[in-house]
């Protein structure tokens, strides 16, 4: 049992998906699939690979085994342009877009706008998640939204 891996490497222009054995030096490759973009980092979700391309904000989500597309690519209208890699919280995917928009998104059993939400500000940076709450850095601002406390 191993443990699988997305990595893209720029030179070749691919994603590669690779499957790690840890304790040792074996590292086997399932799929590789050419790709231009190399901004935000992939996430593996539920056997899934939710793939990116920053420029054009656009979502694809492959098979993990595989790497053949189970969805998309779908262009997230709320999201133009991402440098920011995408993170999971539960079975949320938050997408930061440069322009200061944060899309929600289901991913089961399919991609699915949950939400919007806009912020006055531009973003680069990966958005972080620690206990319950979620991170932005931008140009101007450091963000922490969070469920408003029970009183």
């Amino acid at each position: 049992g191993g443990f699988g891996v997305g990595r893209f490497d720029a030179e070749q222009h691919q994603l590669r998906a690779l499957v790690v054995i840890p304790g040792s030096d074996q590292v086997d490759e399932l799929w590789t699939l050419r790709s231009d973009d190399n901004i935000p980092s992939p996430i593996l979700h539920e056997n899934r690979f939710v793939f990116l391309k920053g420029e054009g904000g656009i979502l694809s989500v492959l098979d993990s085994a595989t790497g053949e597309l189970e969805y998309g690519p779908q262009r997230l209208e709320s999201a133009p342009s991402v440098w920011a890699s995408p993170v999971l919280a539960g079975d949320r995917l938050y997408v930061v877009a440069r322009d200061g928009r944060t899309s929600v998104l289901a991913l089961t059993p399919e991609v699915v706008t949950l939400a919007v939400n806009e912020l006055d500000d531009l973003f680069d940076a990966s958005p972080a998640l620690a206990n319950g709450e979620l991170y932005l850095r931008g140009k101007q601002h450091l963000y922490c939204l969070a469920e408003p406390i029970a009183k």
